[in-house]
């Protein structure tokens, strides 16, 4: 299965790479299928629909793909569920479909012919625009959004002017020059499934446990990228766990910063290794500071991200893939699954957790008296809510005029979150929070010969998390409550109990104060076009504040990624 699908309309016809192969096998079928990453509920949908079960191991994910289409049509890739993107096409008609998944772990995009009037569609921004003949031109829309930080691109941009995105969850079907696009809602229904906390920890961790196995690769050991906190941790030991029921090895790889204990993890880290089976890769990599020898930064050709810890990551995907690994699992996503703190009293008082509320107060107020109690991010949100509904939003200071002239101002998405109590946490789940970003690590890790997936961008996880109370994410000051609940007598109680640590802030400012004459040099001296989009005075504040205090900094990776991006482009 390839990591790249691409049709090429022609004549009505479309044009599929890579060509399934399954026509001249045992499989005889009316349509053309590529698949990307996974689909977790293929049994499901082949009970539904009254197909014989599959019975055979070896089964290829796009032949039980194309069964359901010749069963269903291409209308059944709407009941899809999993990491993936689909391109699926009916010869006889010339008629297309594409789907993204619901969480936007695979992107898909799409865009007219410069010559002709046929379409082209895949997975990549950059081979559907290379494709489509286009001269290049960024989107500037997109790349407002993307400076803006905190903010995102408008959906359905790309960073190319003629290139548009799905949206998560998407459908997009094309016949001739026909095209239409569809998105079921999420169903926003914050009714409990479980009657007790008992049930409902039970009920979590059969989810995550079925999302490891499904995120588990087939056919080969499994490697994972291992820290010392709450989400990589338990999706180790399971992960291992499994992998011993299939005479599989999972491999735990994790790199080593002794140099910066703030960012160090290595005690914590070699505590859950202890309960897997196979030995921990350790990679020294303190050596290699973000934002060195910024010239050869491995460039993006899809979007101008940069990231400053890309040596260390990169690192991970080359170990795994050496050892022969096809999936390594990540953790990115935990995080999310979770309320934003300021977000708790809101939470607690739309659930009518009173109790935990009262609590949180008293307890603040025994550790710092009223400045802790009035300086709590959750009480300053709560009160500051109906000021923030009626501020006019604005585009952000550092932005140029050309910049803020193409900025848009962002309504909440999916529009449904907005009918649940909390419609920031909802968004937060289902938003551009979720989908943004993790589709474009997919390429950087493939390109190296391992495929990332995250068993926390799972779409029953997020909808389980959308219903829980608050109080199942903090509690007695702690936080994920729930998954150390569901974590008992399988971690470590020192890793189960323990406070966040492995902040990369340290490793961060280190790299940036040893780099700060070259990063002024390449992007002031070098490289000043992204000077089109930001204030030049924001970038040097950014650079000359040691402690990263506003928050900022990352205007210097985003200038980074951008400079790389446009001169990768314009050298054809």
């Amino acid at each position: 299965m390839s990591f790249r699908v691409l049709a090429v309309q022609r004549d009505n016809q479309w044009i599929l790479n890579p060509s399934d192969q399954l026509h001249t096998r045992q499989v005889r079928s009316s349509f053309r299928a590529a698949l990307t990453g996974f689909i977790s509920n293929f049994a499901e949908l082949e009970k539904r629909h009254a197909l014989q079960p599959e019975s055979q191991p070896n089964t290829r994910p796009t032949e039980r793909l194309l069964r359901l289409l010749d069963s269903c049509g291409g209308e059944v890739l709407d009941q899809l569920k999993g990491n993936f993107a689909v391109l699926a096409v009916r010869a006889e008609t010339g008629q297309l479909w594409a789907r993204r998944d619901r969480l936007g772990a695979h992107s898909l995009y799409f865009a007219r012919q410069a010559k002709g009037t046929g379409w082209v569609v895949g997975n990549s921004a950059a081979d559907v625009f290379r494709a489509s003949g286009h001269r290049f031109e960024e989107d500037p829309e997109y790349l407002a959004g993307f400076f803006s930080l905190g903010g995102h691109a408008p959906e359905g941009h790309s960073s190319f002017r003629q290139v548009q995105a799905l949206l998560a969850g998407e459908l997009l079907a094309i016949q001739g020059q026909r095209v239409h696009r569809t998105r079921s809602p999420i169903a926003i229904s914050e009714r409990p499934t479980w009657s007790s906390e008992a049930e409902a920890v039970e009920r979590f961790r059969e989810l995550l446990q079925t999302s490891v196995a499904n995120c588990l690769a087939p056919s080969s050991d499994t490697a994972v990228m291992l820290s010392g906190g709450m989400d990589s941790g338990p999706v180790a030991v399971i992960a291992d766990r499994i992998c011993q029921s299939r005479n599989r090895r999972l491999i735990p790889i994790s790199w080593i910063l002794r140099d910066f204990p703030e960012a160090d993890e290595s005690q914590w880290i070699d505590q859950v290794a202890q309960e897997l089976s196979a030995p921990l890769m350790r990679l020294e990599s303190g050596t290699t500071l973000p934002f060195s020898n910024l010239a050869a930064s491995p460039v993006n050709p899809e979007a101008p991200f940069f990231n400053a810890f890309r040596p260390l990551i990169n690192q991970c995907y080359q170990t795994a893939a050496a050892h022969g690994c096809r999936v390594i699992l990540n953790g990115n996503a935990g995080d999310d699954l979770y309320p934003a703190f300021p977000l708790l009293y809101r939470g607690y008082i739309a659930n009518r957790e009173w109790q935990y509320l009262f609590d949180d107060l008293i307890e603040s107020f025994r550790r710092g008296g009223w400045r802790a109690v009035w300086t709590k991010p959750p009480l300053r949100e709560l009160l500051k809510q109906p000021l923030r509904r009626a501020r006019r939003r604005r585009p952000r200071s550092w932005l140029t005029k050309d910049a803020q002239r193409h900025w848009i101002a962002l309504d909440t998405w999916p529009p449904e979150c907005r009918q649940h109590a909390v419609p920031e946490f909802a968004e937060q789940l289902y938003g551009r929070r979720m989908v943004s970003g993790r589709a474009q690590e997919y390429f950087r890790s493939c390109d190296l010969g391992v495929e990332r997936r995250d068993p926390y961008h799972n779409e029953e996880l997020v909808a389980f998390m959308l219903n829980a109370p608050f109080s199942f994410s903090f509690r007695h000051h702690r936080t994920k409550w729930i998954m150390r609940e569901a974590m008992k007598g399988r971690l470590p109680e020192r890793i189960r109990l323990k406070r966040r640590t492995g902040l990369m802030t340290s490793f961060y400012r280190a790299g940036k104060a040893s780099n700060h004459k070259a990063i002024v040099s390449f992007l002031f001296e070098q490289h000043p076009e992204w000077q089109r989009w930001v204030k030049a005075g924001s970038v040097h504040a950014a650079l000359n504040d040691p402690l990263n205090a506003d928050g900022r900094a990352l205007l210097i990776d985003r200038c980074i990624g951008y400079v790389n991006w446009l001169r990768y482009w314009q050298a054809g």
